[in-house]
């Protein structure tokens, strides 16, 4: 009697096995579908933190150069009422006393010069514009007024020189 169940057990072994192979079968392909799942979300959550870190990095070099920018010309062409009513004077000591609040900012320096340049003031004028040079050396109008000034001055040399001393030529 044994025998014989032990017998049947086994026949019914047998006859599962192949179920059992197919069942092992499915296991493996469904661990070998999850590992390449999690690599792929690896590389996707890898990507998502250098693309991440890569906007942060921009943003804050955005704002470091907003911030430490001192050449944005917010309106370039724009003229002060005393200039527009040929109030020399009365534009030159609104500027000195907006140059004596901000000393470190161009544009009073460059109204005064422009100011002084009305008067036919040329030297001073340029040398105005010289001082707001160092503050926005960025500034295209700026240097379209010193430039006019020098030119008025006849000083051709340094109208055309940069300066650090290279010549505007070779550009």
């Amino acid at each position: 009697m044994v025998a014989e169940r032990q017998a049947e057990l086994l026949a019914r072994r047998i006859e599962s096995s192949g179920v059992e192979q197919e069942r092992v079968e499915a296991q493996n392909h469904h661990l070998r579908m999850q590992h390449v799942h999690d690599r792929m979300r690896l590389v996707l959550d890898a990507g998502l933190a250098a693309l991440g870190a890569t906007l942060l990095v921009g943003i804050a070099w955005l704002f470091y150069g907003a911030v430490t920018d001192r050449s944005i010309v917010v309106n370039a062409f724009f003229v002060p009422p005393r200039l527009a009513r040929k109030d020399y004077a009365g534009a030159i000591t609104k500027a000195e006393a907006a140059h004596k609040n901000e000393p470190h900012w161009a544009d009073p320096l460059e109204v005064w010069g422009e100011a002084l340049a009305a008067q036919g003031q040329y030297s001073a004028a340029a040398g105005k514009y010289a001082e707001a040079y160092a503050y926005a050396p960025k500034w295209g109008a700026l240097q379209l007024h010193w430039g006019e000034a020098l030119d008025r001055l006849g000083d051709h040399s340094h109208a055309l020189a940069l300066p650090d001393g290279r010549s505007a030529r070779a550009f």
